[in-house]
């Protein structure tokens, strides 16, 4: 159609919040979207053509996404036991594994190997997030 575009699965923006990650539960859906936003900031920081050197623009948004994802899975555990949610010891495993890993961050390699190791932890970051939304996340209402 002339004047219609479709966007592809290859255009599509990976670190948007879109409806597909949506689990109906207002608070939550509202801290997965800032936790998709500060995915895109590492990614903007990697990006800019202009930093060379990105190390402090990543340590401070490596510290917001610990301290925010911290308060995120407390919101969402508390969440799941309000409701009595059977898969909430599941849930705080895959949540314990995600804080160990970002915990493990050395920032000493990063300072040395920063494109690669940015790279990495970026995927990391938007695979963990997004895999772990649609596969146990969105399980929750479920139970409602």
């Amino acid at each position: 159609m002339i004047g219609k575009m479709t966007q592809s699965k290859e255009d599509e923006d990976a670190f948007a919040f879109t409806d597909k990650y949506k689990t109906g539960i207002e608070l939550i859906d509202a801290e997965h979207k800032r936790l998709f936003e500060i995915v895109r900031e590492t990614n903007d920081v990697i990006a800019a053509q202009f930093l060379y050197d990105k190390y402090d623009e990543i340590v401070d948004i490596l510290n917001e996404l610990k301290d925010y994802t911290l308060m995120h899975f407390q919101d969402e555990e508390r969440y799941m036991e309000s409701i009595g949610y059977e898969g909430l010891e599941l849930q705080r495993m895959a949540h314990n594994a995600f804080v160990n890993r970002l915990n493990e961050i050395n920032l000493d390699d990063m300072d040395d190997n920063q494109k690669e190791y940015l790279d990495e932890l970026l995927q990391f970051l938007l695979s963990w997030l997004s895999n772990h939304i649609l596969k146990m996340d969105k399980q929750i209402p479920a139970q409602m």
